[in-house]
């Protein structure tokens, strides 16, 4: 058995580029790739450089001659190695956590049958973050800051579950949000040169699948990048606020007047944000939506036929 002191000469710097080679595959958003770099190379770790160049340290690829590092040595090896990497590339260790924490499920809670042993606690990963070692350890610790809301997701906040691992891990891939608001609102207003309907409905969906592996505070915040973005372009607010409306005008007709009125309106219960500002829209500009039909000559409802007059009105402007 081979033996030799621990000290921190004897430990190699990160391997060579490991750090950019990761680096670049999460700026590339392959996630799971740049987990597999990280956990390869530090498991994999000898007492010698990347000589080869794939990402695992080592002299020269004789075993037999290769000294492995004792577990201290490892700790502080990773250590470096995520130290080098924050750096490099801020925010790398947090969405890598997620597929630790993914790994960690299928390893250590999985049966070779895929069923749960036991639950997986989120006292368990801050077990892991103060007394683990190695990727362990420092995954552990990154996922720490997110933790309460990852197990959130299913409803029950001391336990994490496979449903909530998948979400973030589909959490943590999404497209940043100003990207994610830029992309839904230039396809929405190409949509709406030919076919309004689709334009919101697009817009509704586009949120709806976010939606899905978002925390409440993430979900608000889409919302009000897409409202600023609607804000933008004050005509396609206008046509969508008669989509709105013409949707949701059953529930606000009032029978007795054949109209959508104004207190329907002020007293309509939105859905989210971006149907809040349509609403808005259509209340501040009532009296001009109101008088879009030669037919209506009442100012306190807006009836039917003057909402894809007001859509016609808008569109030529």
């Amino acid at each position: 058995m081979v033996t030799h002191a621990s000290d921190a000469s004897h430990v190699p710097p990160p391997g060579d580029d490991l750090a950019d080679k990761i680096a670049e595959k999460v700026n590339a958003n392959l996630l799971q790739d740049a987990y597999g770099l990280l956990k390869s190379g530090t498991n994999n770790v000898f007492s010698g450089s990347d000589a080869d160049g794939d990402g695992v340290v080592d002299i020269n690829r004789n075993r037999n001659t290769d000294v492995p590092m004792i577990t201290s040595e490892r700790n502080e090896y990773m250590q470096r190695l995520s130290q080098e990497l924050q750096q490099k590339c801020p925010g790398a260790l947090e969405k890598l956590s997620a597929s630790w924490m993914n790994d960690y499920y299928h390893k250590e809670i999985l049966d070779k049958n895929g069923k749960p042993t036991r639950e997986f606690s989120v006292d368990e990963v801050t077990a892991e973050a103060q007394r683990g070692s190695g990727i362990d350890k420092v995954m552990a610790n990154a996922s720490l800051k997110d933790l309460k809301n990852v197990a959130a997701f299913t409803g029950k906040p001391d336990v994490i579950d496979q449903i909530d691992i998948y979400k973030n891990l589909a959490r943590v891939a999404a497209e940043p949000r100003d990207a994610f608001a830029k992309r839904v609102m230039d396809n929405v207003a190409c949509l709406a040169e030919t076919n309004l309907g689709q334009a919101y409905a697009t817009l509704k969906s586009e949120l709806g699948k976010r939606h899905s592996y978002e925390t409440p505070s993430e979900i608000g915040a889409d919302e009000k990048a897409l409202v600023d973005a609607l804000k933008a372009n004050p005509k396609l607010e206008a046509q969508l606020a008669m989509v709105w409306l013409q949707k949701g005008s059953t529930d606000m007709t009032d029978p007795y007047k054949g109209g959508v009125t104004l207190e329907k309106l002020k007293n309509h219960s939105n859905e989210d944000y971006v149907d809040a500002l349509l609403n808005k829209f259509v209340i501040d500009n009532f009296g001009v939506i109101g008088s879009s039909s030669l037919q209506n000559s009442r100012d306190d409802v807006i009836t039917p036929d003057e909402i894809p007059n007001y859509i016609r009105r808008v569109k030529n402007k």
